[in-house]
């Protein structure tokens, strides 16, 4: 009867064997199943995370390509006032040449009067005419130096302009 009884207890031990190792099994597939779980959530997460970065380095990239743009425009807009200005300022600077010109000329035709006065004058009195030492030619002189100097000086402006626009295309 011992041999029974010890099979029937070595069995017994066998099952319970079994069963605690199936148990384990079944214990370490739910655990591999939620260390999965866990792996697809952290994945997820990760990926969601990689997909807010690319929204914001879009947006970013946005924003700036916006403010650049926003920018050029008002590179443009000030480039269009400068230019505009400088028309105004070269038609200003026409307009005093001209002047300048007509009081250079009106300078000579009163230089020339006056001439003829002393010349008629110098016939009435059978004087020898006096040289002209008027300050008419003087001006004259430094008339024409502002204007070389005026002229000069746009050249200058001109030469500048196109240093600043050779930069911004750099």
């Amino acid at each position: 009867m011992e041999k029974p009884d010890i099979l029937k207890i070595l069995n017994d031990e066998l099952l319970t064997a079994y069963r605690k190792i199936n148990a384990l099994k079944d214990e370490v597939w739910q655990l591999e199943n939620q260390l999965q779980d866990r792996d697809d959530v952290i994945k997820m997460a990760v990926e969601k995370e990689k997909e807010k970065e690319k929204e914001i380095e879009t947006e970013t990239e946005t924003e700036k390509e916006n403010e650049i743009q926003a920018l050029a425009e008002k590179v443009e807009q000030l480039e269009n006032q400068l230019k505009e200005k400088d028309d105004v300022i070269a038609k200003e600077v026409k307009k005093r040449r001209a002047r300048l010109r007509a009081y250079l000329d009106c300078l000579a035709e009163l230089s020339d009067c006056q001439a003829k006065v002393k010349l008629m004058e110098a016939s009435l009195h059978q004087e020898p005419p006096q040289p002209d030492t008027s300050c008419s030619s003087e001006v004259e002189v430094e008339v024409e130096v502002e204007v070389e100097k005026e002229k000069e000086k746009e050249e200058e402006k001109e030469k500048e302009k196109e240093k600043e626009k050779e930069r911004r295309r750099k």
